[in-house]
């Protein structure tokens, strides 16, 4: 009676695996799983176990999901590869497969090789596009706000996912609650003030721009003229607005107006002295001069990717 991780590979007899296999498949559809030599059948629902010799990871306990000893895991496909859509941003074309799969009615993470992943994770159903997602310690996905979540620099950044609808559980792109984020992400200035740029949905669109404070709160500017904002205090790169500032005039005596919509979404921003009329000021163009940060910019907004 063969027992624990059993190589089953299709026209062959099945083999107990251990550590003097004369080859490595490493193919989790050739592997099932059974109980002890005290029990021998087949595992049906959750167990956490050491990984398979046959898989190179003996030393690594994971929780897996079973089907009749049937390991439920990510089907290793163009569609499912997240490197082939984050190839620019930690993976170095390393394929990293990942599916959202509802088991016992709740929604799992696991990976090619049937582990469960938790935490913060990138799933893709198309290979072209993508979503993020938050698992907790029990590997349940979450909606709503997940607060602190640690990024790859060690900082730590609140998230918002959908609630309800076909999107429950994607990070929030756009506003939530007055506040701005992307794949989920509060998208928050360094300093007093900073405008974000949210890609557009179609392709030729122009980005929506929002200025945020440095707790991700959205300002709106829908009166007549807008937010009046010391221009020092938006802090984008270049030295943001002051950097329109001409050379020899002191920043102290302009004024930076930010005019949105309703929603907060930026459609104009002027420069103008305290004795100058606002209505003849030109418009800066934020994209063109580069004053914005892109959201989908990698390396301005760090998500800190779950392994």
């Amino acid at each position: 009676m063969l027992y624990n991780w059993i190589i089953a590979t299709e026209n062959q007899p099945n083999r107990k695996d251990n550590d003097d296999l004369d080859s490595i498949t490493k193919d989790i559809a050739s592997m099932d799983y059974a109980f002890n030599v005290d029990k021998g059948w087949r595992v049906n629902g959750w167990l956490e176990v050491d990984g398979s010799y046959n898989m190179e990871r003996e030393n690594d306990q994971d929780w897996y999901f079973f089907d009749d000893g049937d390991v439920i895991y990510a089907e290793k496909s163009n569609k499912t590869n997240v490197a082939n859509v984050l190839t620019d941003y930690k993976f170095d074309n390393d394929a990293r497969y990942r599916a959202k799969i509802k088991k016992e009615g709740k929604w799992f993470c696991f990976d090619q090789d049937g582990r469960m992943k938790t935490g913060l994770q990138a799933i893709t159903e198309d290979g072209e596009t993508y979503e993020t997602y938050y698992f907790d310690e029990s590997g349940f996905m979450k909606t709503g706000k997940v607060s602190n979540v640690e990024l790859d620099n060690g900082d730590t950044a609140n998230f918002y996912f959908e609630t309800s609808n076909s999107r429950k559980g994607q990070g929030v792109t756009g506003e939530e609650g007055g506040y701005l984020y992307y794949k989920g992400m509060r998208l928050e200035a360094d300093d007093d003030y900073e405008f974000y740029a949210i890609p557009a949905k179609d392709e030729g669109d122009d980005p929506a721009i929002y200025l945020v404070n440095k707790s991700g709160k959205i300002q709106k500017g829908n009166s007549t003229n807008g937010k009046k904002i010391d221009p020092e205090k938006i802090e984008n790169k270049n030295y943001g607005i002051v950097g329109q500032i001409p050379n020899e005039a002191d920043a102290d005596d302009y004024d930076a107006y930010v005019h949105t919509n309703k929603d907060g979404k930026v459609d104009s921003v002027k420069l103008v002295t305290k004795t100058s009329e606002l209505e003849n000021a030109a418009k800066i163009d934020l994209v063109k001069e580069k004053l914005v940060t892109f959201a989908d910019d990698t390396n301005e907004v760090d998500f800190g990717w779950e392994d």
